[in-house]
C-alpha cells in the first residue's frame, strides 16, 4: 500500500487480517511514527517494526505510545527484516522499542 489513507481504510475494514505493520520513518505526507500513532489511536493494536536511515534522531522511549516495538536501521538485509518481523510478532507484550541492528 502506498498511502496512509489506504492503510487506514484496509485496517478499519478488517483489523484481524493484519498481524503487524512494517513502515519506513520517512514517507510522503506522513512519517512512520505518525502512521503508527494514528493507527493506534483508531484502535488498531498492531505491533510496529519501524525501518529508517535516520535512527539517531529517534528516542525509543518516545515511541512506546504508538506500539513501535522494534527499529531496524538501513541499509538492512532481507534476513534482518525477517528476523525483525519475527521478533515483533513473538514479542507483542513488550512495548519498549528496541534497535535490532
Amino acid at each position: 500500500v502506498s498511502d496512509a489513507e489506504s492503510i487506514f481504510s484496509l485496517v478499519n475494514k478488517n483489523p484481524a487480517r493484519f498481524k503487524a505493520l512494517i513502515t519506513d520513518l520517512t514517507m510522503p505526507g506522513i512519517t512512520g511514527v505518525e502512521l503508527a500513532r494514528e493507527l493506534h489511536s483508531r484502535g488498531a493494536n498492531l505491533p510496529v517494526l519501524l525501518v529508517t536511515g535516520f535512527a539517531s534522531e529517534l528516542i525509543p522511549e518516545n515511541l512506546e505510545s504508538c506500539n513501535i516495538q522494534s527499529i531496524l536501521r538501513k541499509p538492512l538485509t532481507f534476513g534482518e527484516l525477517e528476523q525483525g518481523l519475527n521478533k515483533v510478532l513473538s514479542n507483542q507484550e513488550n512495548n519498549t522499542p528496541q534497535y535490532l541492528n
